[in-house]
């Protein structure tokens, strides 16, 4: 492939990028590891921080410090685990399953609109060549945003 087309995908990648990202609720702003844990939370009853870590592609260590910001705004709870001392579950407060559900509109809305501007058969194609380069850079969709599964 020309380096000038690997170029031009990167940079649309980019773009299209900061386009998703630029739409924001009227609650504020999210940054995208806050809106991953959200959802993910949304789908599951509690989390452990090492799922979020996990999920999100970050260390524990970094993990803990972050999840104060959606403490302080009220979004998460830390509730010390039943099954093992050390370990920390989050959950969601009422507000923060507003939120989560709220952002989990705006995407749908966002990819609707995709979908019907470019119609189903591209935007099949646009899918399979996504989930293409996923599996090339080893990143699947993590199973915390898309499989409800029982309390961690």
């Amino acid at each position: 492939m020309p380096h000038n087309i690997a170029r031009e995908l990167m940079l649309e990648f980019m773009v299209m990028n900061k386009n998703v990202r630029q739409h924001k609720l009227p609650e504020g702003n999210f940054k995208p590891w806050e809106i991953m844990t959200l959802m993910g939370l949304e789908n599951h009853h509690s989390l452990r921080m090492k799922d979020i870590a996990t999920m999100v592609g970050l260390a524990p260590s970094t993990i803990t410090q972050m999840m104060d910001s959606l403490v302080e705004r009220g979004y998460i709870e830390r509730i010390p685990s039943d099954q093992d001392r050390r370990s920390i579950n989050l959950v969601l407060t009422p507000s923060g399953t507003a939120i989560a559900q709220a952002l989990k509109r705006e995407a749908e809305r966002v990819f609707e609109r995709i979908t019907e501007e470019i119609g189903e058969a591209e935007t099949t194609q646009l899918l399979t060549l996504i989930k293409k380069v996923n599996t090339i850079l080893g990143t699947p969709v993590d199973p915390c945003l898309v499989n409800p599964k029982e309390n961690v």
